[in-house]
């Protein structure tokens, strides 16, 4: 078999031939055409594999890590534009071949699921004992259990009903040295001492790889509305998102897109700021809200329009606004960044890169997640020096405000000059020793995560 040369080792025939051995040869290919599905930052594995259960996937990667191999674990790939360009990229290791729901406790609201699994089928099977899984991260028609817990993909919906990390039980980690181990329970109650469970959720699969987890589910509310307000500017939008937070009102999310970003989302020329705040319930509590959501409007300056979306136009609003990270990923808008800043600073944080962008010439869209300061912004097709200076200038505004700024998806040129997570802290030196400690030679994503861990 032709050698490929990698950055890290040489794909011979010996370790081809072994994992087919292991996982079958049907599940071992090497990459054909341009391969830029599983791509990251420019760079390609030699070999995809796709193990197709637990033990074959732990197989892999310890057979991966004794030959001195470096791979990615790969669910959906929606989150693959986050880090640092890889040091090395060997193997793509692939996890639809795991997609099974192990055990569905309906009385007990619990369900553990296989890393493969996406999103939307686990709702799916979710949905037909009327339960949902309360998680809505960008595209999860793509986006999968495991890759959502590894990268913390949290969506609107985490003002309410928390993070990830809220909402995860326990979880199967494979280890850098392919052992496989279980953290956590079925239980709100079930850790003593250090919760180990914490440190995989976030650490985008660099100190292991998800392969189960255990979640808290919900009964899926009776009805779901949306209350949608056009102002004329972006104060009075977030002066209201403060009125509702002071009120009596549960809202679910709470989501202020700007003009751009409203012309983007809703796919309409737009000059308002726009509100969007999410509700659910019984339908006599969400009719409740919706009148008092509708008067605190009534004393609101600079309305423009309100309007009620109710059962499908509802969900459609709401995907638009879910999936605002996702826009245009194979399109122009391909700088996109999140900033995380208390919530009395976004609409400051939101105004600075308006002016920046502006004094560059660049087109730019922002949508703020009210209650949490989130702050996810996409840019129009602009070249690198200019890109490199609008992110630079989001990571100082971020920093002097109180938060961080976090590249969701940017060039290999762009990564290689500027700091994808963010100004560096004094905690990643904890994730270094966390690195040595769990993948002493970097057999899990080398290089990508925080530190160049």
């Amino acid at each position: 078999m032709k050698e490929v040369k990698l950055s890290s080792v040489t794909i011979n025939g010996e370790l081809s031939e072994r994992l087919r051995q292991v996982v079958g040869r049907e599940y071992v290919s090497e990459l054909v055409g341009d391969g830029s599905e599983y791509s990251i930052a420019g760079l390609l594995p030699a070999l995809v594999v796709t193990p197709q259960t637990l033990r074959d996937m732990a197989a892999v990667v310890e057979v991966a890590g004794q030959a001195g191999a470096c791979l990615a674990p790969w669910g959906g790939g929606t989150v693959m534009g986050r880090g640092h360009v890889p040091e090395a990229y060997d193997i793509a290791l692939v996890t639809s071949g795991i997609a099974d729901i192990v055990d569905f406790d309906v009385a007990n609201l619990t369900v553990t699921v296989q890393a493969g699994m996406t999103l939307e089928q686990l709702q799916t099977q979710l949905g037909r004992e009327k339960k949902f899984l309360p998680l809505n991260p960008c595209s999860p028609r793509h986006a999968t259990v495991g890759g959502t817990v590894a990268a913390n993909a949290n969506g609107p919906g985490r003002f309410h009903y928390g993070a990830v990390r809220d909402l995860v039980l326990g979880m199967r980690v494979i280890l850098a040295n392919g052992e496989s181990i279980h953290v956590g329970g079925k239980t709100m109650k079930n850790v003593a001492g250090y919760d180990l469970g914490k440190i995989f959720i976030g650490s985008h699969g660099s100190l292991g790889i998800v392969t189960e987890a255990t979640f808290r589910l919900l009964p899926q509310p009776e009805r779901q509305a949306v209350v949608r307000i056009a102002f004329a500017g972006l104060g009075p939008a977030l002066d209201l998102v403060s009125n509702v937070l002071d009120s009596e009102l549960l809202p679910v999310s709470l989501s202020v897109v700007t003009p751009l970003a409203s012309e983007w989302v809703f796919e309409a020329s737009s000059q308002a700021t726009v509100l969007a705040v999410e509700l659910n319930g019984s339908a006599e509590t969400v009719d409740r809200q919706v009148r008092q959501m509708k008067a605190l409007v009534v004393e609101q300056a600079a309305v423009q329009d309100i309007s009620m979306l109710d059962g499908a136009e509802a969900a459609a609003l709401l995907a638009q606004i879910r999936d605002f990270v996702c826009l245009g990923a194979d399109d122009t808008r391909q700088l996109v960044f999140t900033a995380n800043v208390p919530l009395s600073m976004a609409g400051q944080f939101v105004s600075n890169m308006d002016a920046e962008a502006a004094e560059q010439g660049v087109k730019i869209g922002g949508l703020i997640h009210g209650g949490t300061g989130t702050v996810n912004c996409l840019v129009d097709g602009v070249d690198v020096p200019r890109q490199v200076r609008l992110y630079n200038k989001a990571v100082s505004v971020a920093d002097e405000l109180g938060g961080h700024c976090v590249l969701e998806r940017g060039s290999t040129e762009l990564r290689h000059q500027v700091p994808v997570w963010g100004k560096p802290r004094a905690d990643w030196e904890l994730t270094r020793l966390l690195k040595q400690k769990f993948d002493p030679h970097g057999v899990l994503n080398r290089g990508r995560f925080v530190a160049g861990t």
